[in-house]
């Protein structure tokens, strides 16, 4: 979420953290995988429109491709988010 500024990628708008999402762009019931090149940040709406459709199935248009964070931004994610649960880790790619 910070890395797409929290900003919904489909509708483009900017909105609080507790009406955001992740969404995987390929979804992982079709093959896709929890990785920085296939999550985005989706607001609720968008996420529940596109479900576990391939984005040329709907009208959903992505603000930006996504991509795997600079060294720097990493490096600054995970001194943020160091103190998280553990169990989020994963999902924030910090060790």
């Amino acid at each position: 979420m910070v890395g797409d500024l929290y900003t919904c990628q489909y509708c483009y708008k900017e909105l609080p953290t507790l009406q955001l999402t992740l969404d995987h762009v390929v979804p992982i019931s079709r093959g896709g995988e929890t990785t920085w090149e296939n999550v985005v940040t989706a607001c609720k709406k968008c996420n529940n429109k596109k479900g576990n459709k391939m984005l040329y199935e709907t009208r959903l248009k992505l603000a930006r491709q996504p991509k795997t964070p600079s060294i720097l931004t990493y490096l600054q994610l995970n001194r943020h988010f160091r103190g998280c649960h553990p169990s989020w880790r994963k999902y924030l790619y910090i060790n």
